[in-house]
C-alpha cells in the first residue's frame, strides 16, 4: 500500500467511495494549525506588553485567529467518516491506531524536553509532568498530554470510545435520524457553545442552572456530529457567504481577543474552539472545501499524499516548529518581526515536518507505529 492511498486515523472510507474534499481539507487544516501555533508563542511572549494595533501582539493573534479553524475541521472530518453507516468501524483496530502513535510521540517529546532542559534551551510547552524526569513523564502521560498539541490524540480516542454508541444513531433513516440529529445539535450549540461565550462576555448575564442539564453532546463531541450532519446533508450556500462567514469567525475571533487584552487583564476565552465565532469559521470552511474541491485536480497526486501523512505532520510539527522559533538563528528574527517571520516559519515547519513524515512512511518497521 503506498502513502499516497493510506487513510489517516481517522479516515476509513473505501478508496471506491473516497471523499475528495476531506483530502483538501487535511490540507487546509494542517496549515491552520501551523499559523496558529506560529503565532501563539508571539500571543504569549508578549501579553503584558503594551497593546495597539499594530503590535506584536495583536500581529501574532491575527496569525493565530487565521488557523482557528483547523483542529475542528479535523474532528468534524473524524465525525463524517467514522459516524458513516457505510464505513466499517472496528472500535480497537481504530483506536490502536492512534494511541500507539501517541505513546511514541509522547515518549519524543519527552526525551526531547529532557535534553533541552540539561541542556538549559526552552523546554516544548504544554507539558503536563516535570521536563527533567523520564519518571514523572511516564507518570504524566497518564494525566495529560506531554507537549501541548497532543491534547488533540488525547480527545481523538475520546471520540472513538463513544463512536460505537453514536452509529445507532446515525444508521436511522434520513429523516429520523436528521431530526434528531438537529435536535442534539441545538443543545449542545445552546449550553456548550452559546451560554458560556455569552457569560464570557457578559459576566452578569443570567444562566440556567448548568448542572441540570446533561454534557450530551458535549465539547468535540458535537464538533464530530456537526460534521457528519453537514457531510451527510445537501446543504447549498453561496460561495461568497460561506467566506464571508468564515472571514467574519476568523475576525471574531481577533477582535475579540483584542479587546479582552487592552482590559489588562483579560482571558484567552475567544480562542477556545468551542465558541460559537470558531465554530462558524470551521463550519463555513468545512462547507467550502465541499462545495470547491469534492473532485480530483491537477495537484491532486500530492494532496492525496499531504492528506495521508497529515496526522504524522500534526504530531512531528510542533518539535520542528519549536527548534526554529526557540532554538535555531532564526528565533531573534521570529520574536523582532513576526509580520514576515510568521508566515516564513509556518513554511519552513510545513515543509520539514512532511519530509519527516514522508521518510518515515518509507520505513515499513516502523510506520505503522510512527
Amino acid at each position: 500500500m503506498t502513502s499516497a492511498n493510506r487513510e489517516l486515523p481517522d479516515t476509513g472510507a473505501p478508496a471506491r467511495t473516497r471523499v475528495y474534499y476531506f483530502d483538501y481539507l487535511r490540507v487546509w487544516a494542517t496549515i491552520g494549525v501551523v499559523v496558529l501555533h506560529c503565532g501563539a508563542l508571539i500571543v504569549n511572549e508578549n501579553r503584558d506588553a503594551d497593546v495597539d494595533f499594530f503590535s506584536r501582539f495583536n500581529i501574532g493573534n491575527g496569525y493565530d485567529s487565521l488557523g482557528r479553524f483547523g483542529v475542528s475541521c479535523f474532528f468534524m472530518i473524524s465525525g463524517a467518516l467514522l459516524l458513516s453507516p457505510n464505513h466499517r468501524f472496528r472500535l480497537r483496530k481504530q483506536t490502536l491506531r492512534v494511541f500507539i502513535p501517541l505513546v511514541v510521540w509522547s515518549a519524543v517529546y519527552a526525551l526531547a524536553n529532557i535534553y533541552f532542559a540539561d541542556s538549559d534551551l526552552a523546554t516544548v510547552g504544554g507539558s503536563s509532568a516535570d521536563e527533567s524526569s523520564l519518571v514523572e513523564a511516564v507518570k504524566g502521560f497518564f494525566t495529560g498530554p506531554l507537549a501541548y498539541h497532543l491534547w488533540f490524540v488525547y480527545t481523538l480516542v475520546g471520540i472513538y470510545l463513544v463512536v460505537p454508541l453514536l452509529r445507532p444513531l446515525t444508521a436511522l433513516a434520513a429523516p429520523t435520524r436528521d431530526r434528531l440529529l438537529r435536535y442534539a445539535l441545538a443543545l449542545w450549540l445552546i449550553f456548550t457553545i452559546a451560554i458560556p461565550a455569552a457569560r464570557n462576555v457578559w459576566p452578569s448575564l443570567l444562566a440556567p442552572y448548568v448542572p441540570a442539564f446533561p454534557d450530551f453532546p458535549a465539547g468535540y463531541l458535537g464538533v464530530a456530529l456537526l460534521g457528519f450532519y453537514l457531510h451527510h446533508r445537501d446543504i447549498r450556500i453561496p460561495r461568497p457567504l460561506l467566506v464571508s462567514g468564515a472571514l467574519l469567525g476568523a475576525a471574531t475571533t481577533a477582535a475579540l481577543i483584542y479587546f479582552e487584552q487592552t482590559r489588562r487583564e483579560g482571558s484567552l476565552w475567544p480562542y477556545s474552539n468551542l465558541t460559537p465565532h470558531i465554530v462558524l469559521f470551521a463550519a463555513c470552511v468545512f462547507l467550502l472545501a465541499k462545495s470547491t474541491v469534492d473532485r480530483p485536480g491537477r495537484t491532486y497526486g500530492f494532496i492525496s499524499v499531504f492528506s495521508a501523512l497529515s496526522f504524522r505532520i500534526y504530531l512531528v510539527h510542533a518539535l520542528i516548529l519549536h527548534y526554529l522559533r526557540s532554538i535555531s538563528p532564526l528565533k531573534d528574527w521570529y520574536a523582532s518581526q513576526p509580520l514576515i517571520a510568521i508566515p516564513v516559519l509556518a513554511a519552513l515547519t510545513i515543509i520539514l515536518s512532511f519530509a519527516i513524515s514522508w521518510l518515515i512512511e518509507q520505513i515499513r518497521p516502523i510506520r505503522a507505529y510512527v
